[in-house]
């Protein structure tokens, strides 16, 4: 029989982005749009939901000031044209920032 071997594992601390994409001019939320944080060697990528509003959970901590912070960036379905900032992660809290897509494409068909 084999033996038994102990492990001691560390988790580095994560935290949670959340918020809402909103249209060109900021004030309707947009559905189904990609989001993704990032940073060099981390990335995350969800969808929004029928609301404009994403979360990206297990994301690791990070502060821009110190410069491992992460850039939350939204795709313009139609032309994936991006709308970035830049964001810090808190361990264990959720970090909320908002983003407005640049020129949402309307088709309009008659």
């Amino acid at each position: 029989m084999g033996q038994a071997t102990t492990a001691n594992l560390t988790f580095p601390p994560m935290g949670t982005v959340t918020g809402t994409v909103f249209r060109a001019g900021g004030t309707v939320p947009a559905a189904g749009v990609r989001v993704s944080v990032s940073r060099s060697g981390f990335y995350r990528e969800t969808y929004t939901n029928a609301s404009g509003v994403f979360t990206l959970n297990d994301v690791l901590t990070g502060d821009v000031l110190t410069g491992d912070g992460f850039t939350l960036t939204a795709y313009e379905p139609s032309s994936g044209v991006p709308s970035s900032a830049p964001v810090n992660v808190a361990k264990d809290q959720p970090t909320t920032k908002n983003l407005v897509l640049v020129g949402w494409a309307l088709s309009t068909s008659r």
